[in-house]
């Protein structure tokens, strides 16, 4: 009996599955495009490695982490390496009370560069450049 619970527990994912971001309610609204290319499996590798702390559509969850759709984190501000630097390497806490972020542990190097196109078009749907 304790065995299959635990092959149960260990079959269902993360503890966090997606359905439970996904009923958390953003900092900020946002209009989802109709994504293109990258962008589609984008965000896909986004809603598992970082809509944990950012959001199911990236405008941040309180206590968790700030929202990506704002020109703190436009092209204008940040470049698409700065980016990739960040899911690579994480970062201090700088301009928000969350603490320091730690790189997503299962994001691969390909997928980064889908996730900056899924944030860039989501970014300029929502008047960020």
């Amino acid at each position: 009996m304790r065995k299959a619970l635990l092959l149960g527990l260990l079959l269902a994912g993360p503890i966090w599955a997606e359905d439970d971001v996904a009923d958390q309610p953003e900092m900020i609204e946002v209009i989802m495009p109709e994504l293109e290319g990258m962008a589609v499996e984008g965000q896909v590798a986004y809603q598992r490695s970082c809509a944990e702390c950012h959001g199911i559509n990236a405008g941040g969850l309180e206590e968790h982490g700030p929202p990506l759709i704002m020109d703190l984190y436009g092209p204008s501000e940040r470049s698409d390496m700065d980016i990739i630097l960040v899911i690579q390497l994480g970062h201090e806490q700088e301009n928000w009370s969350y603490g320091d972020m730690s790189p997503p542990e299962n994001i691969g190097f390909a997928e980064q560069g889908m996730v900056v196109e899924f944030l860039r078009q989501v970014q300029f749907a929502n008047g960020v450049e």
